[in-house]
């Protein structure tokens, strides 16, 4: 028990360490103000003093991203069953559209 949670501590804490490690070597080797890098205890006070402007927003987006992801979907989709449905349809929209001409085709 104890050596799954030590791997999984490494697993997390290694990545944790190098992006740290990371972002304060950026830092120091090439001497960004405050407002181009902040400091990562900085960004972590922004985050919990400003946490409920940040959580609208990211709920926001969210969604926004998910209708995205849905409508894309949606259309692919749709398309590539009007394609099959109608092959010839398929051919003759393939060359005004620069995406079919990467889709794979059906062979009959």
């Amino acid at each position: 028990m104890t050596r799954r949670v030590g791997r999984f501590a490494l697993r997390v804490l290694t990545p944790l360490a190098s992006i740290l490690g990371l972002w304060y070597l950026t830092i120091l080797l090439w001497g960004l103000p405050a407002f181009v890098i902040p400091r990562p205890e900085r960004v972590r006070q922004t985050l919990v003093a400003e946490r409920a402007f940040i959580t609208v927003h990211l709920i926001a987006t969210l969604k926004a991203a998910a209708l995205g992801f849905v409508l894309a979907n949606v259309v692919g989709i749709g398309l590539a069953v009007l394609f099959l449905a109608v092959p010839s349809g398929g051919r003759s929209s393939c060359p005004s559209s620069s995406p079919c001409a990467t889709s794979p085709t059906r062979l009959s």
